[in-house]
């Protein structure tokens, strides 16, 4: 696709990723990270099949049971490639969730990040495990 002001350089990219997805997810920051998506982003968990459509619909439902189900949730060790000409991040990571009980989950799992307008309109997640969201 042709190029607009408002696409992401590598290094925005990539804080766009780490500072604006990860860390807010570890924070459990709802609407921080609602705010990453576009109002009618999709977001695909490709292991259990499962498409999450509309930023305050279906992606804030999710995070919602998501932050619900775990006492925390950490991504470490995370490998990031991003490709500015397509306004494509690809991360490769360690998830660590914490059961409410105390017990701990680590999952290594791979997101994939479309942009468009300096938002996520498209993210898939595969993972190691098969949690449901």
């Amino acid at each position: 696709g042709g190029h607009t002001m408002s696409d992401l350089g590598a290094a925005q990219l990539k804080e766009a990723a780490m500072e604006g997805y990860f860390a807010t997810v570890d924070r459990k920051a709802l609407d921080a990270v609602l705010g990453m998506f576009v109002p009618d982003a999709t977001l695909c968990v490709q292991t259990t099949n499962q498409t999450y459509e509309g930023r305050d619909s279906g992606i804030r439902g999710m995070f919602e049971g998501f932050f619900e189900a775990y006492a925390s949730v950490s991504h470490d060790d995370i490998e990031i490639v991003v490709d500015p000409s397509r306004q494509r991040v690809a991360a490769q990571f360690v998830a660590v969730r914490t059961t409410p009980d105390g017990g701990e989950e680590r999952a290594s799992n791979c997101n994939f990040f479309h942009f468009a307008d300096g938002k996520i309109a498209h993210m898939w997640i595969y993972m190691s495990d098969d949690i449901s969201l």
